[in-house]
């Protein structure tokens, strides 16, 4: 009995540092991209200034930048530990169950449309394809995790081969616009209603999935032993993939379909942390963010030509997945 509060209090120890460094981290790494920019930046004047090219370039393009890059990476993070828990599956991602597909179409439709505000209608997309995967998944006996797993899978190249014909209607600059937002980044000039609505996102889902962690946990043993220790695995996983996809929606809608982060960043944590959903929570809602705003600045200085984000973090996750699929061939083989 000693030995395990001793160990308790040895994790609550490691996850408060933890969490502390991932706050600093946090914070310094949006100072950072307030920081780095095309151009320089004269400090007097935006401490002394406010009304200032420098204040506005800093304070009216940089720091929403940041933000929205630290909300969409956290919103993608927590998105990918919901969706790997409640499918069992190591390889599950918001980008791999027809979520982002779904907001992808969205996307195209407003744009063949005439609406101006697409990131509404990524978001009602992404949406659209939970509740589609959710329909072909669900059986009588509720929706076990193989299922909503392929589900999502066919759904998702569904959505795809709808877009493709979409974005044969569509004009020219259409079709421009269209390419720069599918290949994920964060605009420049961020809507603050946008922020704001996506920053509560973020929060909400946060705070709900915090509320589901102790299930999370008890369902990694299995959904027989968790459902003789109480846990309602039916309604568990429709509350946690419902989560999952507002939180996707709310990524989506700020930086379009960015791939690898909600693989990348559960993993990272897992293995820091270890299993346990709450510490995992809020480590995730944390670092993924942390995660999206160094790539997002990496991606703008490091070639000669700004790059989207999602160009970067699509390098990165494609190697990822090829790392955990081999690590998981490799224990099935054992």
């Amino acid at each position: 009995m000693m030995e395990l509060a001793v160990q308790r209090r040895r994790e609550r120890r490691k996850f408060a540092w933890g969490i502390s460094l991932a706050v600093v981290v946090a914070g310094l790494s949006i100072g950072l991209a307030m920081a780095v920019g095309p151009t320089a930046i004269d400090w007097s004047k935006v401490g002394s200034d406010p009304t200032s090219l420098d204040a506005k370039k800093v304070f009216g393009l940089r720091l929403p930048r940041a933000l929205a890059a630290q909300i969409a990476g956290g919103a993608l993070a927590l998105a990918g530990l919901v969706f790997q828990t409640l499918l069992r599956n190591p390889l599950a991602s918001p980008y791999g169950l027809g979520v982002s597909s779904g907001g992808s179409l969205g996307a195209a439709l407003a744009l063949g449309v005439g609406l101006h505000f697409v990131p509404a209608a990524a978001f009602l997309g992404c949406l659209g394809a939970v509740a589609l995967v959710y329909a072909v998944a669900w059986r009588r006996g509720g929706v076990r995790a193989t299922t909503l797993l392929l589900s999502g899978v066919v759904v998702g190249s569904f959505l795809s081969a709808l877009l493709l014909l979409v974005n044969l209607t569509l004009r020219h600059e259409q079709r421009e616009r269209l390419f720069r937002w599918l290949i994920g980044g964060l605009p420049d000039i961020q809507e603050p209603f946008l922020l704001a609505t996506a920053g509560s996102g973020l929060v909400l889902g946060g705070l709900c999935t915090f509320a589901i962690a102790r299930g999370l946990n008890v369902l990694i043993v299995g959904e027989e032993a968790a459902q003789r220790l109480g846990v309602g695995v039916a309604r568990l996983r429709t509350a946690g993939f419902l989560l999952g996809s507002l939180l996707t929606g709310s990524a989506v809608a700020l930086a379009g379909p960015l791939g690898g982060v909600g693989l990348i960043i559960p993993h990272m944590f897992r293995w820091w942390f270890g299993h346990d959903h709450r510490f995992l929570v809020p480590a995730c809602g944390i670092g993924g963010g942390t995660f999206l705003v160094l790539v997002d600045v990496c991606a703008q200085h490091i070639w000669s030509v700004p790059v989207p984000a999602g160009v970067v973090t699509a390098f990165l996750g494609g190697p990822f997945f090829i790392l955990l699929l081999r690590r998981e061939a490799k224990h099935f083989h054992d």
